[in-house]
């Protein structure tokens, strides 16, 4: 017995913490305790008492089991500790986003009027239909009832919503997704009745554009249409469903024009209808703009160039007529044109296709944004360099036989010959008369120089072109303006690899080779011409107006050049014009009761081929106040098409005055 109790002492002292129901020499043993502590009892199947048996669990298993369910135990606190403290706010923000929203007030963007505050562009209520995705029935047949009953409703295809709610709705369940706009004011106030029925729908306001002048405007206000995406990147304070300028003044001024939307949060229920309005922050309309533009005279532009487009059998031209005095643009026209109504309204891909595969590209700006040979218009500018440059005097006579003939410079036995349109020539002229009757001749040799007088030459040519305005942008207010071309030999060995002949300089000196300039340069360059040598930014907005009413800006002329061309030498400049009008190619003005002093132009695409026909003037001669720059696209002569539609405009600018 001694040796058993010793035995068991030992058992208990190595193994207090171990297992207890191990073998020990192939026996059986329970642990009890008794007064001296354990004692370790050798357990006899015999005895009546097995593993299985005796009032409780194996130690074995009891261990396993508190140790899974403190396991469990410190899970769940670990998880409700995690939920609580840690992603509380987070889970927070999603229960109070099911229970409040935040919905944008939207700005009413300001209008625009010409110069007597006739309205171009207004806003118009616009009925939205949006669904957020995450208020609609979580079954599939109710979400599709809902879908269908609202198909019906707004006369869109059950298809067309779910394709929608399908490419849009996994962006952000709680954005509501616009699914039709521009309702009729009877469907929204159906659809208004029938909200209640229809979870995750709503009607929304969002104000949209209506152009009161539609086409006759179109390319120089532009039009609206909704954010994209790839524009939030770069306008953070856009939302999705909002409307931004994207061409003519609407993108131009479309920080001032935008305004500050505001916003409301409400409280919603299950099915995201409106219960309660918690907060409000009341919207900023935008500023609205007073234009320079005559809406009346602009109805008198387009009929003059379509009249005088029929006549030349073309289809494309523009006309750009400016105030000398301050750059301020009256009318602003290219043909064809298009109706940015079709835009405002949220355009149809076919109508859309249509327009831009059209091969007239009636969305295209020629005003503006068209670069064209300027044939003999450049002849004033280049009269003006010459007089100051002192190349030539007032009373410098070159003689005009029809042609002139220059030996190539490499090779003299090869011989080119320059003609004039008059084959015949003009005989003596001074630069009066060269401009009178626009003889290339004279212009040859000013330019690039012949016979014992040395010419400007190609560098001193380009200097004044920039000097009045060409191969850069004016800087008017609107998007997309062309730079046009002016060339030297820098630019023709990098453009095009090859070395510059005098043959180039007699080209340039007449608007013809590589010179391409916009119809809005060839008005600005008159301007200068008419103002007495002040070169002028045109300006399209006259006045920034405050929702209020009160002036926030006020647009005052601005000066782009002057002082570089004397004023004496102007004045011979403009007589030449007069001139023009008064004996030469342009005489048919000459019958007007005001005095008229322009130029004719002539651009020859391919020698005895297609010609765009200009044509630029001022009037009063005695004291401009109007240009006119007339351009038929392919038109052919100047004085025949050109000129006729200028008069149009002429006479009913001065009997409207």
């Amino acid at each position: 017995m001694r040796n058993k109790q010793q035995r068991n002492r030992n058992i208990q002292k190595e193994n207090i913490f171990g297992n207890f129901s191990e073998s020990l020499d192939g026996e059986d043993w329970l642990v009890e305790k008794n007064g001296e502590g354990l004692e370790a009892i050798e357990v006899k199947e015999s005895e009546g008492i097995s593993k299985e048996e005796g009032g409780r669990l194996p130690w074995r298993k009891q261990l396993f089991l508190l140790f899974l369910i403190s396991g469990v135990f410190i899970t769940i606190l670990c998880r409700l500790v995690f939920l609580q403290l840690i992603r509380g706010g987070y889970y927070l923000s999603l229960a109070e986003g099911n229970r409040i929203r935040t919905r944008i007030i939207h700005a009413p963007r300001g209008m625009i009027f010409d110069r007597q505050k006739n309205i171009l562009a207004k806003n118009v209520p616009n009925f939205e239909v949006k669904i957020t995705p995450k208020d609609l029935p979580a079954n599939p047949q109710e979400k599709n009832k809902v879908i269908q009953k609202l198909s019906e409703l707004i006369q869109e295809p059950t298809e067309n919503i779910q394709n929608i709610l399908n490419k849009k709705g996994k962006i952000d369940q709680f954005e509501p997704v616009l699914i039709k706009e521009n309702i009729e004011y009877e469907k929204a106030l159906v659809l208004e009745i029938n909200l209640k029925d229809l979870p995750g729908v709503s009607l929304e306001k969002n104000p949209r554009r209506e152009y009161l002048f539609g086409p006759e405007f179109s390319h120089i206000i532009g039009y609206t249409g909704r954010v994209d995406e790839e524009t939030l990147k770069t306008h953070k304070d856009y939302h999705l469903d909002d409307y931004i300028g994207k061409c003519g003044i609407e993108a131009f001024y479309e920080k001032e024009l935008k305004g500050k939307d505001g916003k409301k949060q409400v409280e919603v229920d299950a099915s995201g209808k409106t219960i309660r309005e918690i907060a409000s922050y009341n919207y900023q309309a935008g500023a609205s703009l007073v234009t320079s533009l005559d809406s009346n005279l602009q109805k008198e532009v387009i009929a003059a160039l379509s009249e005088g487009l029929q006549k030349a059998g073309v289809k494309k031209g523009a006309v750009v007529v400016e105030n000398p005095q301050t750059g301020e643009i009256l009318s602003l026209v290219s043909l064809p044109t298009f109706d940015n109504n079709l835009f405002a309204l949220g355009i149809k891909p076919e109508d859309y296709n249509a327009l831009v595969n059209d091969e007239l590209q009636p969305l295209f700006n020629r005003a503006v944004s068209g670069s064209y040979l300027i044939g003999s218009t450049i002849k004033p500018v280049v009269a003006a360099a010459g007089l100051q440059e002192g190349v030539i005097t007032p009373s410098t006579i070159i003689n005009c036989r029809g042609a002139i003939e220059v030996p190539n410079q490499y090779n003299p036995a090869i011989i080119y010959t320059f003609t004039c349109w008059l084959r015949s020539g003009h005989g003596p002229l001074n630069v009066v008369g060269g401009l009178a009757q626009s003889c290339n001749v004279f212009f040859y040799t000013v330019g690039g120089g012949y016979g014992n007088i040395s010419g400007l030459g190609a560098e001193r040519l380009a200097r004044y072109m920039h000097e009045f305005g060409l191969g850069e942008k004016t800087g008017i207010d609107l998007p997309d303006e062309a730079t046009g071309l002016v060339p030297t030999p820098a630019w023709k060995e990098a453009a095009k690899g090859e070395t510059w002949y005098q043959g180039d300089t007699y080209n340039m000196s007449i608007g013809q080779g590589d010179v391409l300039a916009t119809p809005l340069q060839l008005a600005g360059y008159t301007s200068c011409i008419a103002s007495g040598g002040v070169l002028f930014q045109p300006q399209i907005v006259r006045q920034i107006i405050k929702p209020d009413g009160t002036i926030l800006k006020d647009f005052q002329p601005i000066i782009r050049r002057k002082n570089f061309i004397d004023p004496a030498n102007i004045e011979v400049v403009k007589e030449g014009m007069r001139k023009a009008v008064t004996a030469g190619t342009a005489r048919r003005l000459n019958s007007l009761p005001f005095s008229v002093a322009g130029k004719t132009g002539t651009a020859e695409l391919v020698r005895g081929g297609k010609k765009h026909a200009w044509f630029t003037c001022f009037a009063p001669y005695e004291n401009p106040q109007v240009v006119v720059t007339v351009l038929l696209e392919e038109g052919g002569e100047g004085s025949d098409y050109a000129v006729p539609v200028a008069q149009r405009i002429l006479e009913y600018y001065f009997r409207k005055k």
